[in-house]
């Protein structure tokens, strides 16, 4: 038998949901060919960079939604390409925002939410799939 998918992304993958999706895969019967981590700061992620040395299907990238705009993914895309994903699932979990609950106001912060928790992770999925490469005919 074989694995459901030969790449799977998942964001957010330093702790909480996405470091266990992480681990879960990793250690399945048929794990995916590779299994592409992504968190704000993997060299703190001192979990998810345990995990990665343990699995070698792990690769462990920093990804930041703002990087879009400042044109700081040349590398990774490249990185990801390397990898020749051409089926990709995708888990996405996105907190790549900065609020001071003390000086921002509760209504301000609830509004941030579905912009965090949806807008991000469309803007994400879109970015990661123009990194696939084309599909052999």
């Amino acid at each position: 038998m074989t694995s459901l998918a030969r790449t799977v992304l998942v964001t957010g993958s330093s702790r909480g949901l996405g470091l266990e999706f992480v681990r879960q895969l990793a250690v399945a019967e048929y794990p995916p060919k590779v299994i592409i981590a992504t968190c704000r700061n993997p060299d703190k992620a001192t979990e998810l960079l345990a995990l990665a040395r343990d699995y070698q299907q792990i690769k462990a990238f920093p990804y930041k939604l703002a990087w879009q705009t400042r044109g700081k993914l040349g590398l990774l895309k490249e990185e990801i390409k390397s990898l020749s994903p051409c089926t990709i699932t995708m888990h996405m979990i996105s907190r790549d925002y900065t609020t001071n609950p003390i000086q921002t106001p509760r209504r301000i912060q609830s509004a941030q939410a579905p912009y965090t928790n949806t807008t991000c992770n469309l803007l994400v999925t879109q970015w990661f799939f123009k990194c696939l490469p084309q599909r052999p005919s």
